[in-house]
């Protein structure tokens, strides 16, 4: 039925099939019932393996593409991924790096803070009693009046016990304790103190008068103890002052007390 859909759609191949069969029949081959079938059995399967390379391979070509694009895609999340995470990690570091340090620097002030008090509240004993959890081991004091320095906490407490001996009611009238910029290791006090002079102290015998000295201090630590401290303050100003030579205000003289062996 040549005006079939059917005929219709295999058309083509019907009109080559007959030009193949014309060809073979004037080369002088029998194509009729028999011979001939196989000849034109051989002209179609020529035809159906001649259909195969036009489906199988780009099939295959494209799961590949597609297998690609996955792994691509994959990659490009995975990378995403990461980049996140890295900024993430960037931005908490410095929140824990900041907690830390401040968690030190509020041990650090606690030492500080109990050694000044101790001064207030107490006598040498109050100062004693807290100097092994507060001075390493090897600690050392530099002040203008031992040139030499002091080192240990023998020495150390023994130059606390000669002020107190000299001021027994000396205290810390007013303290300020900050953090040493640029330093980790290192923090400051300004303070003044005051007391009546009863005791011979730097040569200078007692007039039973009250003095005042204002002062900083530089402490240098090592973990959460004080490794170095350096006492230093006007040493003529404070003679004076003492003798009566020099009118006492409260910031005439400055006194500072610093860590680390240099002088302020």
């Amino acid at each position: 039925m040549p005006n079939s859909p059917l005929f219709a759609t295999d058309e083509p191949l019907f009109h080559e099939q007959e030009q193949d069969l014309s060809m073979l029949h004037a080369a002088g081959f029998d194509t009729s019932f028999g011979g001939g079938s196989k000849l034109q059995g051989f002209v179609e399967c020529k035809l159906e393996l001649q259909q195969l390379p036009t489906t199988t391979p780009v099939h295959r070509q494209r799961k590949r593409k597609t297998a690609e694009l996955h792994r691509l895609r994959e990659g490009d999340r995975l990378a995403a991924e990461s980049v996140r995470i890295g900024k993430k990690m960037k931005q908490e570091q410095p929140d824990d790096v900041k907690m830390e340090a401040e968690k030190i620097f509020r041990r650090r002030y606690d030492i500080l803070h109990g050694i000044l008090e101790a001064w207030n509240t107490g006598g040498i004993e109050d100062l004693e009693e807290i100097a092994d959890n507060v001075y390493d081991d090897d600690v050392t004091l530099i002040s203008p009046d031992y040139s030499e320095g002091l080192r240990g906490v023998e020495a150390v407490m023994s130059h606390w016990n000669l002020l107190l001996d000299a001021f027994p009611d000396g205290i810390m009238e007013e303290y300020v304790i900050q953090r040493e910029e640029g330093s980790s290791e290192k923090m400051k006090a300004t303070w003044i103190f005051s007391g009546t002079q009863i005791y011979p102290i730097f040569g200078v015998q007692p007039r039973h008068k009250k003095v005042c000295i204002s002062g900083k201090s530089s402490f240098t630590f090592k973990g959460d103890r004080i490794r170095q401290m350096v006492l230093s303050w006007n040493y003529r100003e404070t003679l004076l002052k003492l003798m009566g030579l020099q009118p006492d205000k409260t910031n005439d003289t400055v006194l500072i007390i610093a860590l680390e062996g240099s002088w302020l």
